[in-house]
């Protein structure tokens, strides 16, 4: 019965995915765009939506959150999962924003300018940027860092 086992993970896959819809990811992540960008935090859910509008970046951020998920609690199934996501939901708590070390603030600034690009406020200069060898090294980071931010959110109780 393998091929059923499949389907039932890919089932739940698909929910986990289903809950971090562009909303919920502006509200997980919207504050952290404002402080590395230096606006304020409505500002910061604001662009991340926009942003989040272009299919691919969501899914780049859904399958990087799910990811994250997954190495965060790998003891929990994508039931359990899916459970501790509606959870999280009920109890409305806010997101905090990220605590950017220097060390990783090129990293967290290429996602947030990527962040930007997709929302129509970030420059071409800027934007060329990200077309750099380097740059797509600390965007990727930066995509890992704010996708495993957003994990630690939403598995907080």
């Amino acid at each position: 019965m393998l091929g059923g086992s499949r389907v039932f993970a890919m089932r739940y896959s698909h929910a986990l995915r289903a809950r971090l819809t562009r909303e919920r990811l502006a509200a997980l992540l919207g504050t952290t765009q404002a402080r590395v960008r230096g606006h304020a935090p409505n500002e910061g859910y604001e662009r991340v939506e926009a942003a989040l509008e272009n299919a691919a970046r969501l899914a780049r951020h859904q399958d990087g959150l799910v990811d994250a998920l997954r190495r965060a609690r790998p003891e929990d199934d994508d039931e359990a999962l899916v459970e501790r996501l509606d959870a999280r939901a009920r109890a409305g708590k806010r997101a905090v924003a990220a605590t950017v070390a220097r060390s990783a603030e090129a990293a967290w600034l290429a996602w947030a300018l990527w962040i930007d690009e997709g929302a129509g406020w970030a420059s071409g200069e800027s934007s060329s940027l990200l077309d750099t060898e380097e740059g797509t090294a600390l965007l990727e980071e930066g995509l890992e860092r704010a996708c495993a931010h957003g994990a630690k959110q939403l598995l907080r109780r």
